[in-house]
C-alpha cells in the first residue's frame, strides 16, 4: 500500500490515482467466478465423465457440427439459486428425483445443472456454442443441451429443450424462452405464484414459501462449517455471560 501511495496509484485497483478516480473493476459479493469454469461445459469433458461412470453408456449423442456462436444472458441469482423479486421458486420432480425449479424472468434461456443431468441420466448432445453472459458481465460457455427434457411441477407434466450449465442451488432454470411457449403469463409476486395457459386451461403454479432459517450455533460449530466447505456464512457474534447459581435456599423452621 505504501508503494502505491508513493507511486501515485490507487490503493485498491493499482491504476493511476486522480481526483474523481473510479476503480474499473467491480467487486461481486454474490458470485465468485473462475476463468476455468468454461471448461466444464465442453462436450469432451462430459464424455470423459460419462466414460468414467459407465464405459458402456450410450446416453450421450454424437457431437453435431458446431453452428455459429450465439450469446445469451442469465441472471446472477439463477447461478447461485437465490430467489429475488423477479423470480419464483417451485418444487418439481423427474424420474423420482426432487428438483428445485427457478422461474427467472432475468434469464433469456432455460438451463439444467450439469451434475443433475448426469444423475437422472438425461440424454445430452452437443449443440451450438452458447456464450452465457451473467448480469455482472462474467461470461461462461455452454456447448451441450438436453433435448426434450421432461419433468413435473404440481402434478403437471412439462417438456423443454434445456442448455447444460453449472448451477449452484437451482437445479432447473426456466427463462424467457420457456415463458414465451405459453403465451400470456401472469406473475403474482405478492402471492408468490405464476399463472399460465396449459392445454387450454389456466394453471397456477404456487412458489415455495421460504421463511427465515436461523439457529444459534457455537463458535466451534461455526468453525466446523468453514472446514466442511461452507461457501457463505453470515454470523453475528454476541458475548454470553454464564453464571453459576449457588443453589442456596432458605429453610424456615416453625414450632407449634
Amino acid at each position: 500500500m505504501e508503494q502505491r501511495r508513493l507511486a501515485g496509484l490507487c490503493f485498491k485497483c493499482g491504476n493511476k490515482y486522480h481526483a474523481g478516480h473510479i476503480c474499473p473493476d467491480k467487486t461481486l459479493n454474490v458470485l465468485q467466478a473462475h476463468e476455468e469454469v468454461a471448461e466444464i461445459y465442453d462436450e469432451d469433458c462430459w464424455h470423459k465423465m460419462e466414460a468414467e461412470d459407465n464405459p458402456a453408456s450410450d446416453e450421450v449423442c454424437e457431437p453435431q457440427e458446431a453452428e455459429e456462436m450465439q450469446e445469451r444472458g442469465v441472471s446472477v441469482h439463477a447461478l447461485n439459486g437465490e430467489r429475488q423479486q423477479d423470480t419464483i421458486k417451485i418444487q418439481g420432480e423427474t424420474k423420482g428425483k426432487t428438483l428445485t425449479v427457478l422461474i427467472d424472468t432475468g434469464s433469456t434461456h432455460s438451463f439444467i445443472d450439469i451434475q443433475v443431468a448426469r444423475e437422472v441420466k438425461a440424454t445430452v448432445e452437443a449443440a451450438a456454442s452458447l456464450t452465457v453472459t451473467v448480469a455482472n458481465g462474467q461470461k461462461v460457455l455452454s456447448k451441450l443441451r438436453c433435448p426434450g427434457f421432461t419433468w413435473s411441477m404440481q402434478e403437471q407434466q412439462f417438456k423443454m429443450d434445456l442448455r447444460v450449465i453449472r448451477l449452484e442451488g437451482s437445479i432447473l432454470v426456466l427463462g424467457i424462452d420457456w415463458l414465451k411457449s405459453y403465451g400470456k403469463v401472469t406473475f403474482d409476486f405478492q402471492q408468490n405464484a405464476v399463472t399460465l395457459c396449459k392445454d387450454g386451461a389456466a394453471l397456477t403454479l404456487k412458489g415455495i414459501e421460504e421463511g427465515a432459517k436461523l439457529k444459534l450455533i457455537t463458535a466451534a460449530q461455526c468453525y466446523q462449517e468453514v472446514i466442511n466447505g461452507a461457501c457463505c456464512l453470515i454470523s453475528q457474534m454476541e458475548q454470553i455471560e454464564r453464571t453459576q447459581e449457588t443453589g442456596h435456599s432458605s429453610i424456615h423452621t416453625t414450632s407449634t
